[in-house]
Protein backbone atom coordinates (compact mmCIF):
# COMPACT_ATOMS: atom_id res chain seq x y z
CA UNK A 1 0.00 0.00 0.00
CA UNK A 2 1.79 2.93 -1.09
CA UNK A 3 0.07 5.12 0.59
CA UNK A 4 0.51 3.93 3.77
CA UNK A 5 2.86 5.97 6.58
CA UNK A 6 6.19 3.70 6.79
CA UNK A 7 6.11 3.47 10.58
CA UNK A 8 2.67 1.97 10.21
CA UNK A 9 3.72 -0.44 7.46
CA UNK A 10 6.84 -1.12 9.43
CA UNK A 11 4.71 -2.21 12.35
CA UNK A 12 1.90 -4.44 10.50
CA UNK A 13 5.61 -5.94 9.18
CA UNK A 14 6.45 -7.02 12.52
CA UNK A 15 3.16 -8.14 13.13
CA UNK A 16 3.11 -10.66 10.58
CA UNK A 17 7.12 -11.63 11.40
CA UNK A 18 6.34 -12.05 14.97
CA UNK A 19 3.59 -14.85 14.12
CA UNK A 20 5.49 -16.66 11.27
CA UNK A 21 8.97 -16.46 13.25
CA UNK A 22 10.45 -18.06 16.43
CA UNK A 23 12.49 -15.19 16.59
CA UNK A 24 13.80 -16.10 19.88
CA UNK A 25 15.05 -19.24 18.91
CA UNK A 26 16.34 -17.27 15.96
CA UNK A 27 18.72 -15.42 18.49
CA UNK A 28 19.55 -18.40 20.18
CA UNK A 29 20.93 -20.86 17.35
CA UNK A 30 23.14 -16.86 16.10
CA UNK A 31 24.69 -17.55 18.89
CA UNK A 32 25.24 -21.11 18.89
CA UNK A 33 26.38 -23.38 21.63
CA UNK A 34 29.86 -21.93 21.29
CA UNK A 35 28.97 -18.59 22.69
CA UNK A 36 25.13 -18.66 24.28
CA UNK A 37 26.57 -20.56 27.37
CA UNK A 38 28.99 -17.36 27.58
CA UNK A 39 26.03 -14.87 28.30
CA UNK A 40 24.15 -14.72 31.96
CA UNK A 41 20.36 -14.71 31.68
CA UNK A 42 19.72 -11.09 31.73
CA UNK A 43 22.23 -11.02 28.86
CA UNK A 44 20.71 -13.36 26.85
CA UNK A 45 17.61 -11.87 27.73
CA UNK A 46 18.52 -8.25 26.29
CA UNK A 47 20.71 -10.14 23.25
CA UNK A 48 17.26 -11.41 22.16
CA UNK A 49 15.58 -8.22 22.25
CA UNK A 50 17.99 -6.43 20.62
CA UNK A 51 18.63 -8.95 17.83
CA UNK A 52 15.05 -9.43 17.34
CA UNK A 53 14.96 -5.87 16.48
CA UNK A 54 17.70 -5.96 13.99
CA UNK A 55 16.21 -8.82 12.30
CA UNK A 56 12.55 -7.06 12.00
CA UNK A 57 14.68 -3.70 10.33
CA UNK A 58 16.67 -5.62 8.13
CA UNK A 59 13.55 -7.86 6.75
CA UNK A 60 11.13 -4.75 6.83
CA UNK A 61 14.23 -2.95 4.63
CA UNK A 62 13.34 -6.15 2.27
CA UNK A 63 9.84 -6.08 1.83
CA UNK A 64 9.98 -2.15 1.59
CA UNK A 65 11.82 -2.94 -1.60
CA UNK A 66 8.50 -4.56 -3.05
CA UNK A 67 5.74 -3.49 -4.94
CA UNK A 68 3.44 -5.21 -7.43
CA UNK A 69 5.19 -8.95 -7.22
CA UNK A 70 3.19 -11.66 -6.62
CA UNK A 71 4.57 -14.77 -5.05
CA UNK A 72 5.05 -18.31 -6.03
CA UNK A 73 4.83 -21.24 -3.39
CA UNK A 74 6.65 -25.21 -4.28
CA UNK A 75 5.28 -27.61 -1.93
CA UNK A 76 6.59 -28.13 0.87
CA UNK A 77 10.12 -30.30 1.41
CA UNK A 78 10.33 -32.76 4.70
CA UNK A 79 13.55 -32.58 6.06
CA UNK A 80 13.36 -34.91 9.11
CA UNK A 81 10.48 -32.98 11.52
CA UNK A 82 11.32 -29.81 9.96
CA UNK A 83 9.37 -28.36 6.79
CA UNK A 84 11.50 -26.38 4.05
CA UNK A 85 9.29 -23.86 2.26
CA UNK A 86 10.79 -22.38 -1.12
CA UNK A 87 8.74 -19.45 -2.49
CA UNK A 88 9.71 -17.63 -5.37
CA UNK A 89 8.92 -13.28 -5.38
CA UNK A 90 8.09 -12.32 -8.80
CA UNK A 91 9.02 -8.88 -9.56
CA UNK A 92 9.69 -7.39 -13.28
CA UNK A 93 10.00 -10.42 -14.80
CA UNK A 94 12.39 -11.30 -11.82
CA UNK A 95 12.29 -14.59 -9.62
CA UNK A 96 14.14 -14.15 -6.58
CA UNK A 97 14.14 -17.91 -4.16
CA UNK A 98 13.01 -17.44 -0.39
CA UNK A 99 13.57 -20.56 1.33
CA UNK A 100 11.92 -20.34 4.92
CA UNK A 101 12.60 -23.50 7.17
CA UNK A 102 9.68 -24.38 9.58
CA UNK A 103 9.72 -26.85 12.97
CA UNK A 104 6.47 -27.22 14.65
CA UNK A 105 5.63 -26.13 17.88
CA UNK A 106 2.56 -26.40 19.87
CA UNK A 107 0.67 -27.30 16.53
CA UNK A 108 2.18 -24.27 14.79
CA UNK A 109 4.78 -23.74 12.24
CA UNK A 110 7.02 -21.50 12.59
CA UNK A 111 10.85 -20.47 10.94
CA UNK A 112 13.45 -20.65 12.56
CA UNK A 113 15.53 -19.09 9.62
CA UNK A 114 14.81 -17.96 6.30
CA UNK A 115 17.58 -17.79 2.88
CA UNK A 116 17.06 -15.04 0.49
CA UNK A 117 18.68 -16.36 -2.69
CA UNK A 118 20.71 -19.06 -0.78
CA UNK A 119 21.54 -16.76 2.41
CA UNK A 120 20.37 -17.73 5.29
CA UNK A 121 19.86 -15.43 8.11
CA UNK A 122 21.06 -17.14 10.48
CA UNK A 123 24.13 -18.34 9.26
CA UNK A 124 24.99 -15.04 8.49
CA UNK A 125 24.42 -13.43 11.49
CA UNK A 126 26.02 -16.25 13.08
CA UNK A 127 29.15 -15.99 11.21
CA UNK A 128 29.02 -12.04 12.11
CA UNK A 129 28.65 -12.32 16.10
CA UNK A 130 31.48 -15.40 16.27
CA UNK A 131 33.93 -13.20 14.71
CA UNK A 132 33.26 -10.75 16.60
CA UNK A 133 33.02 -12.42 20.16
CA UNK A 134 36.45 -14.12 19.20
CA UNK A 135 37.91 -11.14 19.90
CA UNK A 136 35.21 -9.44 22.71
CA UNK A 137 33.10 -9.94 24.92
CA UNK A 138 28.75 -10.32 24.79
CA UNK A 139 28.84 -7.10 27.19
CA UNK A 140 30.76 -5.24 24.36
CA UNK A 141 28.37 -7.16 21.80
CA UNK A 142 25.52 -6.10 23.66
CA UNK A 143 26.91 -2.45 23.32
CA UNK A 144 26.97 -2.66 19.57
CA UNK A 145 23.96 -3.93 19.08
CA UNK A 146 22.50 -1.02 21.19
CA UNK A 147 24.34 1.38 19.57
CA UNK A 148 23.38 -0.03 16.56
CA UNK A 149 26.85 0.19 15.33
CA UNK A 150 26.92 -3.29 14.08
CA UNK A 151 26.45 -3.51 10.51
CA UNK A 152 23.92 -5.61 8.77
CA UNK A 153 26.10 -8.25 7.15
CA UNK A 154 26.99 -7.30 3.71
CA UNK A 155 25.12 -10.87 2.47
CA UNK A 156 21.85 -9.54 3.80
CA UNK A 157 21.64 -5.86 2.19
CA UNK A 158 19.67 -5.82 -0.80
CA UNK A 159 21.39 -7.22 -3.91
CA UNK A 160 20.29 -7.92 -7.17
CA UNK A 161 19.32 -11.52 -8.22
CA UNK A 162 19.63 -13.31 -11.87
CA UNK A 163 16.46 -14.27 -13.13
CA UNK A 164 15.11 -18.36 -12.02
CA UNK A 165 13.61 -20.48 -14.38
CA UNK A 166 11.98 -23.16 -12.69
CA UNK A 167 8.71 -23.72 -12.64
CA UNK A 168 6.68 -23.49 -9.01
CA UNK A 169 4.30 -26.35 -8.14
CA UNK A 170 1.22 -23.74 -7.15
CA UNK A 171 0.92 -20.16 -7.41
CA UNK A 172 -0.32 -17.37 -5.21
CA UNK A 173 -1.11 -13.45 -5.53
CA UNK A 174 -1.19 -11.31 -2.64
Amino acid sequence: DKKMEREIKKKEVRAQVDSLFDTPLMAKLVLGRAHWPKFSDEQKKTFTELFIKALQDSYFDKVELLTDEYVEFDKPESVGEKIQMMTYIIAKAKRYKMMFKLYKKKDVWLAYDAEIEGISFVRTYSAQYDEFLQKNSPKDLLTKLREKTMDVPEELKAKKSTEKTAEPATKNTP
